[in-house]
């Protein structure tokens, strides 16, 4: 704590960046009255983990129909790794944001709530990645692409066939309809 002899530094090291708290330096002030002394500074250092080798990369998904759309990565020899994954819709890539579209985006997988029916922008062609960092150490998925089919429903069509028929001095009629796919 801060008005204790020890000082507890909760997970330095999650979601680690440039601007972690790696080289931070802390130093411990005691008073008494009016008379304080200062201990010598002491000096964070965050040891960089494994870079992160990826064992499954995200796949290709083709939706043709509403329903949420996963990607998943898995990471071996990384004990402290976090997640970020991006997107990219043409311009170039940015991290995503958890919200009511995007779920999990900073896990191995990501959820997208529903890219055909709640989607706030066409998402048709959008490719994702994962950015996995251990302590500082990062590498970067394959991308993956985001393929919605335009599904135009196909009213049936009929045909009909009348037949008429003779038996000597009598006509019959016979009607038929048939549905063509």
């Amino acid at each position: 704590g801060t008005h204790t002899t020890s000082l507890t530094i909760p997970n330095p090291t999650a979601n680690i960046t440039t601007a972690s708290m790696n080289g931070y330096q802390y130093r411990c002030v005691a008073s008494i009255g009016d008379a304080s002394t200062a201990s010598s500074a002491a000096t964070l250092t965050i040891v960089p983990g494994p870079t992160p080798v990826f064992t499954q990369q995200p796949q290709n998904v083709f939706v043709t129909e509403s329903g949420p759309v996963q990607f998943t990565v898995q990471v071996q020899n990384s004990t402290n790794v976090s997640f970020q994954w991006q997107e990219n819709a043409g311009s170039g890539w940015q991290n995503l944001v958890e919200g009511s579209e995007f779920q999990n985006t900073q896990t191995n997988s990501l959820t997208i709530a529903d890219p055909v029916i709640n989607s706030s922008h066409p998402m048709n062609g959008y490719q994702y990645r994962c950015v996995a960092n251990d302590l500082g150490n990062a590498a970067t998925s394959n991308a993956a692409q985001l393929t919605i089919a335009t599904v135009v429903p196909v009213a049936p069509r009929w045909i009909i066939v009348l037949t008429a028929l003779a038996f000597g001095t009598v006509l019959a009629w016979s009607l038929r309809r048939r549905v063509l796919v």
